[in-house]
């Protein structure tokens, strides 16, 4: 008798419990980067494509979706970049991109605050991008609000004394 489990009871056990296989086990294959990238199930580069090919008012509403979905999965960062895509193609079109721009720049002030404390560059990243949305959508003092925070960020993390 095997005590390594490849005798009779083992093969049976292994039959009841996943049946007879007619072939053996694939693991799933990798995606290429080219599948990824050209995916529709992707509704940022879904959006994107519009925008490319014309779609200014399709591309906007994937956009929104696209900026919906990553509100709801807790990614403002993500979310902001969808909404700054959103306002970019609504002003194209001539309809109202200011107060997409001005949510844009609410959620990169989110993200950068998220991130400060594990990232305080890619916090700095995100201050200036919000900065830019506050600009774009006429928002001065909250663009300034921006700003100084981006410059005080910027002056702590290339102070000497603040390494030691």
């Amino acid at each position: 008798m095997s005590s390594n489990g490849g005798g009779l009871r083992a093969a049976l056990v292994r039959w009841i419990a996943r049946g007879w296989e007619d072939e053996p086990y694939r693991p799933p294959e990798k995606r290429t980067w080219a599948e990824k990238v050209t995916d529709d199930s992707n509704a940022w580069l879904a959006a994107r494509r519009l925008e490319v090919e014309g779609d200014l008012q399709g591309a906007a509403r994937a956009y929104a979706r696209d900026a919906d979905v990553w509100c709801q999965r807790g990614h403002p960062a993500r979310a902001a970049l969808s909404r700054a895509c959103e306002a970019r193609c609504l002003s194209i079109l001539g309809a109202d991109g200011m107060s997409g721009y001005e949510h844009a720049g609410d959620l990169y002030l989110e993200a950068a605050r998220r991130t400060l404390r594990d990232d305080p560059r890619a916090a700095l990243q995100l201050l200036d991008r919000a900065r830019a949305c506050f600009e774009r959508s006429g928002r001065t003092p909250r663009a300034h609000e921006a700003a100084d925070l981006a410059a005080s960020l910027h002056g702590s993390l290339d102070a000497p004394e603040a390494y030691g």
